[in-house]
């Protein structure tokens, strides 16, 4: 339980999409992968998060701003 993991590259990714709880990652319309914040270390982490998928995925990543 809870030791999944699968590896996508980032052209497959469809969009991001940012909520106040996770972080959802669309793989396709029907399929998408949660990162829950609670579980980073530090809360200073999640901007490093929303740099990393805004550098990689531009305008499909639709994050808050820092």
């Amino acid at each position: 339980y809870g030791h999944s993991f699968s590896h996508v590259a980032w052209q497959d990714v469809l969009k991001v999409q940012e909520k106040p709880a996770y972080v959802e990652l669309y793989r396709n319309s029907f399929e998408a992968g949660f990162v829950p914040k609670q579980g980073f270390h530090q809360p200073a982490d999640i901007p490093v998060l929303r740099s990393i998928l805004s550098e990689k995925l531009g305008v499909k990543a639709k994050l808050f701003t820092q």
